[in-house]
């Protein structure tokens, strides 16, 4: 069997700790980056479809045709968007 008792390493577990800890400091951002690419499109749609549903059922609410065929409730729009 080998003896390993007289081998030195050139860190010890604090060095090792520290440097994961600088390493996720360093890859964390453009991870957050990455999902900010991802979401904030969607995020902005949900809002631009809430303004845009509750302003276009205000304005042809009296409308019958648009009742029956083009109205939509909010999470028929936003299943429409999110995708």
């Amino acid at each position: 069997m080998l003896d390993l008792s007289n081998v030195k390493l050139p860190f010890d577990v604090n060095e090792l700790v520290h440097s994961g800890m600088m390493f996720l400091g360093f890859i964390s951002p453009f991870v957050l980056l990455a999902l900010a690419f991802y979401f904030v499109p969607k995020i902005i749609s949900i809002i631009h479809v809430s303004f845009g549903v509750y302003q276009d059922n205000k304005i042809n609410s009296s409308d019958p045709q648009y009742k029956e065929k083009y109205r939509q409730s909010y999470r028929e729009s936003i299943k429409e968007n999110w995708k």
